[in-house]
């Protein structure tokens, strides 16, 4: 599977990608709102992707995926869906590298990941969830067009929790960004 917009490619997570994953989620500012982030080591990271986004592929046909800067190609982060059993809901999640924050990506690679939800994956709602003082990753959610639909507990954490339904305007969520080929 692979998504691409103007300045992104998105595609499935490898175990090469381990190292540059670790490094991402060892800056604090990129983990201050994630608590109890077990990435402790490379191998702990390479661990994570194989049992759990490599698994998420092959259990419901998508799952997190990389994201490469097209221009010189080096790994921004991630965004993708994840099925949350536990919820019976497909949950939409990003993270970057602090190098590339501010820059609209986050919302970008977001935006053509709700689309292939809703256009090819069929489905008919995506939630978000952020703790309530990540106001980066909150307004990314309001960018996309989702409506904040309540305050919630996960994983233990109070956190807001947004949602995007196929029935709304979702043209808006992919507009201008298409899917490569799967």
């Amino acid at each position: 599977m692979l998504l691409e917009t103007k300045r992104l490619l998105l595609r499935r997570f490898r175990l090469e990608d381990a190292e540059d994953a670790f490094a991402m989620n060892q800056d604090p500012r990129v983990t201050r709102f994630i608590p109890g982030e077990s990435n402790a080591t490379v191998e702990a990271v390479k661990h994570l992707i194989q049992t759990t986004t490599l698994s998420d592929y092959e259990k419901y046909g998508y799952g997190r995926m990389a994201i490469i800067h097209k221009t010189d190609g080096h790994f921004m982060g991630f965004s993708g869906l994840k099925f949350l059993p536990d919820l019976q809901e497909v949950d939409l999640g990003y993270r970057l590298i602090q190098r590339d924050w501010g820059q609209g990506y986050a919302t970008e690679a977001a935006q053509v990941v709700v689309r292939y939800g809703f256009e090819t994956l069929g489905l008919q709602r995506i939630i978000a969830m952020a703790m309530r003082d990540n106001r980066g990753s909150i307004r990314v959610m309001q960018k996309l067009g989702m409506r904040f639909w309540k305050v919630s507990q996960y994983a233990g954490h109070e956190v807001v929790v947004y949602e995007l339904t196929h029935t709304a305007d979702t043209s808006q969520a992919g507009e201008g960004l298409t899917p490569g080929s799967p």
